[in-house]
């Protein structure tokens, strides 16, 4: 059914011994041997062509290829494992996963028998997670050899499944996703943190009372802050700032160098003032902090100083 879909699926049989046990009792020798009887008779499945593994606590086969008396090509997972019949015991149940195992038949010796949501689980996974056009491949299916009225759901799970229906939308075509992967940022360990706020407005407010100033009130609190700096003699009088600019220069040699020429200032503009501040942020790091990813976090802490927000 599978091939009916091109898909390269094989489906997995899961045959479970009778007993709850590690230990191999001997009805499970027993079963065993009728199984291995009849897959090789009937159904040509057997170790030494692949097609049957084992997994009990004292024997492995075929689980994977390269493991002892393993001729397998492709692990037991894989959806085109050469792989038909797996025959186990209890404790595969746990930790194991393998969508193509579709069919799950259960000897057991008991008078009954409780499915749990991780039985029922093992022949629900859906190899390749879609819907398949032929119905029967979205099924799972589960043999047992005790009669009908012996079997029950565990208390537990009793609600796990029936109680909610989803029926896929006639107009549904499926959508084809692109998958973008991102790879995380190193942190780096020398560049200063968020928390460098709460530092900077205590080391500021314990000798010079200054505040953070972006808050409510910060105009407020803004006069406040430049009044105290101003009796620290800073200065907040300048409304431009002014550079010197060498003009009517006469370069002298190949190397740009320039005789003695005529000075002029200018007043700068904005951005050029922004990019003085980000200098002078950089300074401020030092050679102990990372500047470019720190030099920011020193410069909005000023800003919330003065509740400047043209700088």
């Amino acid at each position: 059914m599978y091939a009916e879909e091109s898909k390269p699926v094989r489906p997995l049989l899961l045959i479970q011994l009778p007993s709850d046990g590690e230990a191999e009792s001997v009805l499970d020798k027993k079963i065993k041997d009728q199984v291995l009887a009849h897959l090789e008779t009937l159904k040509d499945i057997t170790f030494a062509n692949g097609r049957l593994a084992i997994w009990l606590s004292k024997e492995k086969r075929n689980l994977r290829p390269g493991d002892a008396k393993s001729v397998v090509t492709r692990p037991i997972e894989a959806i085109d494992s050469e792989v038909d019949v797996l025959l186990f015991k209890q404790g595969i149940l746990l930790d194991w996963d393998c969508p193509r195992a579709a069919v799950l038949l259960i000897y057991r010796d008991i008078k009954q028998f409780s499915f749990t949501v991780q039985t029922i689980g093992r022949i629900m996974r859906i190899p390749e997670q879609q819907h398949h056009v032929r119905d029967e491949l979205n099924y799972g299916y589960i043999y047992t050899n005790l009669n009908r009225g012996l079997l029950k759901i565990a208390k537990d799970d009793m609600e796990y499944g029936g109680k909610y229906e989803a029926t896929r939308r006639k107009d549904y075509v499926p959508l084809h996703l692109h998958s973008t992967v991102l790879e995380a940022v190193p942190v780096r360990t020398d560049s200063l943190r968020t928390t460098f706020y709460d530092d900077f407005e205590r080391v500021l407010h314990e000798p010079y009372g200054l505040v953070m100033g972006l808050q409510p009130g910060g105009a407020l609190v803004a006069n406040l802050n430049k009044t105290t700096l101003q009796q620290r003699l800073f200065d907040f009088t300048r409304q431009a700032v002014e550079v010197s600019v060498l003009v009517n220069a006469e370069v002298v040699d190949d190397e740009g160098l320039a005789a003695q020429g005529q000075t002029r200032r200018f007043l700068s503009y904005a951005d050029e003032v922004s990019d003085e501040l980000d200098k002078f942020c950089e300074e401020l790091c030092g050679t102990q902090f990372y500047k470019r990813d720190s030099r920011g976090l020193i410069r909005k802490a000023l800003v919330e100083i003065l509740c400047d927000e043209h700088l």
